[in-house]
Order: C-alpha cells, then sequence, then structure tokens
C-alpha cells in the first residue's frame, strides 16, 4: 500500500510538471524571459508555438491533458496506465516533428522527459502489448492531421536533408546556413538588386505585350504604334540644353572636348528622354484598358539573431516588437535616418521595444569614441538625449566636445570624463560589433524587427511597414 501510494505522489508530482510545462508553452509569447531563454537556443519556441493539432494550438491540448491525467490518478487510477500510454503516442507525433524540423525546444524537451517518466511509472511487463498497441494507435490518429495542418507552414528552409557542410575544422561541421547567416545582409542586398533588374526587364516585357495587343486591336504594327505615341514629342531646343546645364554646372567643368560636342549629347540625351516618357505615358493608357497582374514579389528578408544584452532600449521587454538598430554616429545615411528613427520610437511608444546597438565602421574614426562616450551617457540616464546631440555633432568632436555636449545635459562632466578616458565601454561597444558581424550585418543603419534584418530604411520608410505588419499579427495561443 505504501508503495502504491508513494507512485502516486510521483504520478501527481509528474502531472502537475506536466501541466506547469504545458503552461509556459502557453505563455511563451508573453513572457519576455521565457522569450529570451528560447531565442537564445535558436529561437525553435516560437516556431513550436505556431503548432496545431484539429485545428487548437498544441500548447492547449497538453494543459487538458495534464489536467484530465491528474483528475484520473487522483480519482479514477485504473484509467492513468491507459492515459499514459495514450499521451506517449501523440508526443511521439511531436518528438517526430522536432527531429524532422531539426528544431531544439527547450520547453518541448522538457514535456517529453515527463512523459516519459509517466510512461516509466505505469509501465507493466504484463501489459506490454497494450501499452504499444495504445501508444501506436494515438500516434496514428495524430500524424495524419498534425502534419496535414502543420507541414506546410513551416519553413522551406529547413531541408529535409542534413544542411548542407561547406568546410570543417577539427571535424566540426559549418553548414551553409552558418556562412549565410553571416552575410545575411550582404545576400540580401545581393537578391534586391537582381529584384530591381527583373522589375525593369519584366515592365519591359509587359509594355511589349501591351503594344502588340493594341496593334492587333488597330489592325497595324507596333512600331507604327511607336511612332503615333511619340510623333507630339516638341524637339530639344537650345533653351532647354541651356536649362540643362545651368542645372548641372558640374558638366561644363568636367567636359574637355568641343562645346558644340557637348551641347549635341545633351540634346540627344533629353531627346531620348522626351521619347521615353511619351512611350510610358501611352502604355500606361493601355494599361487600364488590360488585366495587367504583378506577380513577381520581392525576396523575403533574411532572418537572423542577435542577443540583445545589456544594450540601451526602450518600451517594455514583453513588447510583441522588438527592434535592434544597428548605427554608426557618424554615418551620412544613420544621421538622415535618425529623424525617421525618432519619430517611430514616439509613434509606437510603449507597444514596441527598441534596442540600440553601436556599429561604428573603421572608415569613421571618431565614430568608436563616440560610441562610447554614449554609453557612458547610458550610465547617467541620459543615453537617448545624448544619442540626438552625437548625430548632429560636428564629424571632429574630440574628448572635450564629447564632455561638453554631457554637460549641456546636466550630466556630471568628471564623472563622464572619466568614463571615457577609463575606455570602460570598450568591451560593450566591441560586444555589438562581434553580434553585428554574426547577424550578418554589414551596413549602417540596419533594422532587426522580430528577426527579420532590414538594412537601411527601405523604400517609402517601409520599417514603418514592417513594423505594423508584426504588430498585427496575431499571437499563438
Amino acid at each position: 500500500m505504501k508503495r502504491d501510494n508513494n507512485r502516486q505522489r510521483a504520478l501527481i508530482a509528474l502531472g502537475t510538471m506536466g501541466l506547469l510545462v504545458a503552461v509556459l508553452a502557453s505563455a511563451e509569447p508573453y513572457l519576455a524571459a521565457l522569450a529570451d531563454l528560447c531565442g537564445f537556443v535558436g529561437g525553435s519556441c516560437r516556431d513550436t508555438a505556431a503548432y496545431s493539432l484539429f485545428g487548437q494550438p498544441v500548447a492547449l491540448w497538453g494543459i487538458a491533458y495534464y489536467v484530465v491525467l491528474l483528475g484520473c490518478i487522483l480519482k479514477a487510477p485504473t484509467w492513468t496506465f491507459r492515459l499514459v500510454m495514450a499521451g506517449v503516442g501523440v508526443e511521439a507525433t511531436f518528438f517526430y516533428a522536432l527531429v524532422a524540423h531539426r528544431i531544439f525546444c527547450p520547453i518541448c524537451m522538457l514535456n517529453l522527459v515527463v512523459v516519459v517518466a509517466l510512461a516509466v511509472l505505469v509501465f507493466r511487463p504484463s501489459r506490454a502489448w497494450e501499452a504499444l498497441a495504445l501508444g501506436l494507435l494515438f500516434m496514428v490518429l495524430s500524424l495524419a492531421p498534425f502534419t496535414s495542418e502543420n507541414l506546410p507552414q513551416r519553413n522551406p528552409s529547413r531541408a529535409d536533408a542534413q544542411p548542407a557542410v561547406v568546410a570543417r575544422v577539427d571535424g566540426k561541421p559549418i553548414t551553409a546556413a552558418d556562412l549565410e547567416r553571416t552575410m545575411a545582409g550582404r545576400i540580401y542586398d545581393a537578391r534586391m538588386g537582381l529584384y530591381k533588374d527583373k522589375v525593369k526587364q519584366l515592365d519591359q516585357i509587359i509594355q511589349e505585350r501591351l503594344l502588340e495587343l493594341e496593334a492587333q486591336r488597330l489592325d497595324t504594327t507596333v512600331e507604327k504604334l511607336r511612332v503615333a505615341a511619340v510623333k507630339d514629342v516638341a524637339p530639344v531646343s537650345d533653351g532647354d540644353i541651356d536649362a540643362y546645364l545651368a542645372a548641372n554646372p558640374g558638366i561644363v567643368s568636367n567636359w574637355q572636348g568641343p562645346k558644340a560636342e557637348l551641347r549635341k549629347r545633351i540634346s540627344e540625351h533629353l531627346g531620348r528622354n522626351r521619347i521615353t516618357t511619351a512611350l510610358n505615358t501611352f502604355v500606361d493608357g493601355l494599361r487600364s484598358g488590360r488585366k495587367v497582374e504583378i506577380l513577381l514579389s520581392e525576396p523575403p528578408l533574411p532572418l537572423t539573431q542577435v542577443p540583445l544584452g545589456a544594450s540601451p532600449s526602450q518600451g517594455p521587454a514583453d513588447a510583441r516588437v522588438t527592434v535592434v538598430e544597428f548605427s554608426d554616429y557618424l554615418c551620412p545615411a544613420c544621421r538622415k535616418a535618425h529623424d525617421v528613427v525618432s519619430g517611430l520610437r514616439r509613434t509606437y511608444e510603449g507597444r514596441i521595444r527598441w534596442v540600440f546597438k553601436d556599429l561604428p565602421l573603421e572608415r569613421h574614426q571618431a565614430s568608436f569614441q563616440m560610441a562610447e562616450a554614449a554609453r557612458c551617457a547610458h550610465d547617467q540616464g541620459d543615453f537617448w538625449q545624448y544619442q540626438d546631440l552625437l548625430f548632429q555633432a560636428p564629424k571632429d568632436l574630440d574628448q572635450a566636445g564629447l564632455v561638453e555636449l554631457a554637460q549641456t545635459l546636466g550630466m556630471d562632466g568628471g564623472q563622464f570624463e572619466q568614463c571615457i578616458r577609463d575606455e570602460k565601454h570598450r568591451a560593450d561597444v566591441l560586444e555589438d560589433m562581434l553580434a553585428a558581424r554574426e547577424a550578418g550585418v554589414d551596413a549602417t543603419p540596419t533594422f532587426i524587427v522580430n528577426g527579420r534584418l532590414r538594412p537601411g530604411l527601405g523604400r517609402n520608410n517601409n520599417l514603418h511597414a514592417l513594423i505594423e505588419a508584426e504588430l498585427s499579427t496575431p499571437v499563438p495561443h
């Protein structure tokens, strides 16, 4: 009897542990500390949080399962064996998914340990065939719906085969994914460059198709259509050439040939532009009468990971959206983007978490010390105000100038100067630079929005659109 009581207490303890694990799995999207832990091992908790079975989140099934199991242990112990073995079968389905997708989820692995321990406690050799039958039955029952619901949603970058190995060091492999992660920014830029070339070429093809269709409708030729489209283009006059030269004074100073030749080339250039504009206007008119669908899409933003550490941040730690900004205080593009960035931080205040990381470029010699100075300002609670001043400061700002800026904000000048002189935050800046390299960030400014790497603000500030998209994404339940 005493042995049975101990066994029951052990089962209750394991069932309670399993229930807590299931609750943690459900709460992961809302708990920043848990999210950071999962992110440290690869962010796979977010992957598994999206898993569902019969239309309901797997974590919710887990909570229901352990509640029922605890009830059986206390009120109907004869059913405990069957319920545990059924759970083993379903858990085998989940474990298959983890292995197939090469996911390491610490919460899932903890649940696996609980299920295995429960199976060991209730197993009896005399019921081995019953245990095997129940496990296989529930694995089969859960595998088909689980696969149909979740496999199409998986990231296609997770190949079924082993990851391609591009090198080994003392037998330890370096995979293609490892390599591409450190080149994420450059790979994205290359793909965007190719995408823009495709867009131009596609536009040309569409234009030709529209002209061909219009020529067929009018029973004429494409060439005659072109001629008709540009027949009203005004010729380039001497006044047009003079106006162009006045707007581009550097052309004359750099031109070494005869002036007549220069004017001839400008006339040809302006003429081609006018013809192109007229033809494009004509084709745009044709588009309105035809169904033109552009299905070519931009390359997706690369996914990457970066540790947040103790970097300066604004916003709640459990915010649904985290933006990590890598910037350089002397980078012209960063300075230009700073006003937009400040506006975004104000717009989404309280709704997102904004983390700043330093990436002083080698060609900007003073930017490293400016980054250290900003960290010294952070020590006195004035990082963001001091950062605003740095982005507007002269590019030749020396140490005395950095201290003077701090004093304008009411900081302790002596403490600030000592912080800079001691290079107190040199290691922090270097750590950010290393994090940038490992995340594939090689240009400033770069923004990482919930793991999606966005070099620069993008066209029409689509960083704003990216944040909005992340905010509007349903949270897994």
